[in-house]
């Protein structure tokens, strides 16, 4: 039987109380307010169930006259959303199917290459995208969207147009919640309580052969949900506005002509290291298979154990987790000099890991000879920069020179800048330790400085490198972990000593830094009470393990869950002070990269931006304009006015230049500029 729609009922129900009114017939005071009250919950399922259709209904624009209707629309709309469907997440491969907007006054989709199902052709009566940005204005409207880059990529790609955009709801949520996705949908459930709407992956994936109808309801729900996303993050106290308008927003247009860019590669170099590396590996395979004297496969543990300890009967170190002896790396160098074979093994895993890696890298690149790879501003909890290409993982040395296949085109060089010791002097600002700060401010080697006062040398600071490098490294080992969150066992296994010595190096240490030390306790003790950290510039991380209870047993009384609580309470703590010092310097590198880029689009507009990596920026520069741009970088990425932060601390950067990444030479001295 079919639901009577409330407006009926309602209707047939009012008629009855208006005859039951004017009736002679007495009637009950209460019947007669039942049915009022029942008329009023009639009244307002029917405003929900309008509230509800109006939330679903959407204009389909298939002409230009119904373009110039809906331009009226969103050109006096204070801000409008914006979302493109396509065939494709890559811009260079694919098509725009379809557009769709949202104001506070409608939703609209523009179909633009919906197709046949049986025949793949285009349907008729619908519109290019260079049509509808040129009618709608699209340049000069307040966009706002999720995920901005993407439809930046898109419309200058497809319709020739540089938009800019006033908000991204998706960079709002990630600096809200960085533990949590970012994906539209997870924060519109999670934040506005809306219900799931992704269409069924096939669908997806054929979303250009799906009905006008249905792919515009999704799509326009997507414009609504990101409306409603706008409007609650912008009155939301929690979220750092000033990170997200000054930092955030603006670095969006810079990573996008980063991604459009890319950095030119020689190929023929990957292709002769390809080659160089299978032959390598076959090699190796060679050498190994005459030792263990029939087939034998070293990218095997099950043979390599085999080989190890059953035929060569080498002592077991240590075992698995299914009581198998262990055949991992540190296990193997441990076991270096007891056969030739260990070490012919752990060279074909590096010649192995190489080829796979690198391998094939040159077949990644561009026609034009490029390689373009994606790059996520807010990668990291930290907010620095990530990409799931393999560039933010180049090895810094290796029997290649890996480095050198990434190149400047003839007539230009690889400019980079470096900043020096950045997260140490960080880690100086924020404690306001006194003898660091002092160093820094003195230019004494910060490594140096430590060494000489937590193991009490006979020298000065300047001479350490000469007399004691052991003792400057293993400062240099405890200043990074320090930053890093290491703990004394981490330490102990780095610097191959007792962790009882790790733990008197790291006391020795507080000792003489004692504002580093309480800086740590500051950082554990708000991320145990708040269950997050901010970082100077207010950026901030949630770690809700810290807020765990601690068992109240000793450690080796506790059962394998009380103890997973204790080191993940320890591991939270940890990331929290290592936020404090990382955070601040992936928004301080985010700064030197908007500052760069001005000053190229006002000075240098044939400099081009080609890497962000960790605390290093890269550019391609014209050889003509090397010197000019190489003595400005000092001052573009470290006159950042940090002083309203807490940064009290000059930093430093040095500058290198060279015709490919793995060929820089510091082009003068290491430059110190003051805030």
């Amino acid at each position: 039987m079919k639901a009577s729609h409330p407006s009926s009922v309602k209707t047939w129900a009012e008629g009855l109380l208006t005859q039951l009114e004017q009736s002679d017939n007495p009637r009950p005071k209460e019947q007669l307010e039942l049915l009022r009250r029942q008329i009023a919950d009639l009244n307002t399922k029917s405003q929900r169930s309008k509230a509800n259709a109006d939330e679903e209904t959407f204009e389909v624009v298939r002409s230009h006259e119904q373009l110039v209707v809906a331009a009226a629309t969103v050109n006096k709309a204070d801000v409008v959303v914006i979302s493109l469907t396509t065939t494709s997440i890559k811009h260079r491969e694919g098509e725009i199917v379809g557009v769709s907007l949202a104001t506070l006054d409608g939703a609209f989709y523009i179909p633009i290459a919906h197709r046949f199902p049986e025949t793949g052709k285009l349907l008729p009566d619908q519109l290019t995208p260079l049509a509808v940005a040129e009618t709608l204005k699209l340049e000069h409207l307040p966009l706002i969207g999720h995920d901005v880059k993407f439809e930046l990529h898109w419309l200058r790609a497809h319709a020739d147009i540089k938009c800019t955009f006033h908000w991204d709801t998706m960079v709002a949520a990630a600096l809200l919640r960085s533990d949590k996705s970012d994906d539209l949908k997870d924060v519109a459930m999670r934040v506005l309580d809306a219900p799931d709407w992704r269409l069924p992956k096939p669908d997806m994936e054929r979303i250009a052969n799906l009905s006008v109808d249905v792919a515009g309801r999704y799509c326009t729900t997507d414009c609504r949900m990101i409306l409603k996303l706008y409007e609650e993050q912008r009155q939301c106290q929690a979220l750092n506005k000033s990170l997200l308008n000054e930092v955030e927003m603006p670095l969006i247009e810079v990573t996008a002509e980063l991604e459009k860019v890319g950095y030119a590669v020689d190929v023929n170099f990957f292709t002769n290291l390809r080659k160089t590396l299978e032959e390598k590996v076959a090699t190796k395979e060679q050498e190994i298979q005459a030792i263990a004297g029939a087939q034998f496969n070293p990218s095997s543990p099950k043979q390599v154990c085999g080989l190890l300890y059953d035929q060569l009967g080498l002592p077991i170190l240590e075992r698995t987790a299914t009581n198998q002896p262990s055949t991992k790396g540190d296990v193997l160098n441990r076991l270096h000099d007891q056969h030739e074979v260990v070490g012919q093994i752990l060279e074909h895993r590096k010649s192995n890991k190489l080829l796979s890696t690198y391998g094939s890298l040159g077949e990644k690149v561009d026609p034009d000879g490029r390689l373009r790879v994606p790059f996520n501003q807010l990668g990291a909890e930290t907010g620095r920069f990530s990409s799931s290409s393999l560039i933010q993982t180049m090895p810094k040395s290796d029997d290649h020179g890996i480095r050198q296949g990434f190149v400047a085109p003839p007539g230009s060089k690889i400019v980079a800048a470096d900043f020096s010791q950045q997260e140490l002097r960080i880690l100086a600002s924020v404690s306001r330790d006194e003898n660091m700060m002092r160093a820094i401010n003195e230019g004494v080697d910060l490594h140096s400085l430590a060494a000489v006062n937590v193991f009490g040398l006979d020298c000065t600071a300047e001479e350490v490198g000469t007399k004691f490098p052991e003792k400057r490294s293993q400062v240099k080992a405890v200043q990074f972990g320090i930053v890093y969150g290491k703990s004394s066992t981490s330490l102990a296994k780095d610097l191959s000593i007792k962790r009882s010595e790790a733990d008197d190096l790291l006391d020795n240490y507080f000792t003489q830094f004692p504002n580093v030390k309480n800086m740590i306790d500051e950082a554990h003790q708000s991320v145990t009470r708040d269950g997050f950290i901010d970082d100077i510039f207010g950026r901030r991380r949630y770690i809700p393990d810290a807020t765990l209870a601690r068992p109240k047993k000793q450690y080796n009384r506790m059962t394998d869950r009380e103890k997973d609580i204790v080191g993940r309470i320890s591991a939270a703590r940890r990331a929290a002070q290592n936020f404090v010092i990382q955070a601040a310097g992936a928004t301080i590198t985010k700064l030197a990269m908007l500052r760069c880029h001005q000053a190229i689009q006002n000075c240098y507009p044939q400099i081009k931006m080609i890497l962000t990596l960790h605390d290093e920026l890269q550019f391609e520069v014209p050889e003509e304009q090397v010197d000019a741009f190489a003595g400005e970088l000092p001052e573009l990425m470290c006159k950042l006015c940090l002083e309203r932060f807490g940064i009290s601390i000059p930093l430093e950067v040095e500058v290198k230049v060279g015709p490919s990444w793995g060929e820089l030479s510091p082009w003068e001295e290491t430059t110190n500029v003051s805030k």
